[in-house]
């Protein structure tokens, strides 16, 4: 039909979703006043283009590496005919990526969760190339795009296991903080004072604790406890009241207690 009945057809279906989005930016004015403005929100053209390429930027994940990155080139160059056979589902991939990146688009800045929904669209897109190269090339583009995949997959599977064992270290880093403040300071006073230093944020693409470690800490004793962490200085009068100071050393002893300064 015309465009202007599919629109409105379109707008019907999609009501219910326009009123929650409505309704989500009544609620944050109400709490929040004018909170949403408080976004640091990418204004022009060029910064919206600077997202989209730090989001394709992200999606050719190992492209820095020379030879992943001639593999991405090898295999676009190699099925480029065969994604114009399939067109339609090409498209799909390709507005995928770009159409789930919208509501982030507009924000300064660029986090790997923000890519989340766009890589399913990167992800059907490989798998389109890979799967109609093998069902309708010749048997050496075949064999090129199948010796490509191998490698571009294989890089996959190698940096996943390395990124899980990563988070797995920064989850037992994050579990023994708490548990060595507990062992070194056993039996605090209510309202005691601990202070822990250099804690890490990150073990090497996993977070260990960008946010939390004071309430992971207060849930060790059953008295009411006070923590700080990095930035505090524990002065003689912090020291006189009970407070105390441990940095994060890592390997066995993972905290050391460290005297007041003056």
């Amino acid at each position: 039909g015309a465009w202007i009945s599919r629109l409105r057809d379109a707008l019907r279906r999609t009501l219910p979703f326009w009123v929650c989005l409505f309704a989500y930016f009544v609620l944050w004015q109400i709490m929040f006043s004018d909170g949403v403005s408080g976004y640091d929100f990418a204004a022009t053209a060029g910064a919206l283009l600077d997202n989209y390429g730090r989001l394709l930027y992200t999606l050719f994940y190992g492209h820095r590496r020379v030879l992943f990155g001639i593999a991405y080139i090898v295999l676009l160059c190699l099925c480029a005919r065969l994604l114009l056979r399939e067109l339609r589902l090409a498209i799909i991939a390709c507005l995928l990526i770009f159409i789930g990146f919208l509501p982030f688009v507009t924000i300064n800045g660029f986090a790997h969760r923000f890519g989340y929904f766009s890589s399913m669209g990167f992800s059907l897109l490989l798998g389109l190339c890979f799967v109609s190269a093998i069902r309708s090339a010749g048997q050496r583009t075949r064999v090129a795009v199948a010796a490509t995949a191998l490698v571009i997959c294989g890089f996959y599977a190698v940096e996943d296991r390395k990124i899980v064992r990563e988070w797995k270290v920064a989850g037992q880093i994050a579990a023994q903080i708490p548990q060595t403040v507990r062992k070194l300071h056993p039996v605090p006073r209510e309202g005691s004072i601990l202070i822990l230093r250099n804690v890490p944020r990150m073990y090497g693409r996993a977070m260990v604790y960008p946010t939390g470690l004071e309430e992971a800490v207060r849930r060790q004793y059953p008295v009411k406890v006070f923590v700080r962490h990095n930035g505090a200085r524990l002065t003689d009068k912090l020291a006189r009241s009970g407070a105390r100071i441990y940095k994060y050393v890592g390997g066995d002893e993972v905290l050391i207690e460290i005297r007041a300064e003056k």
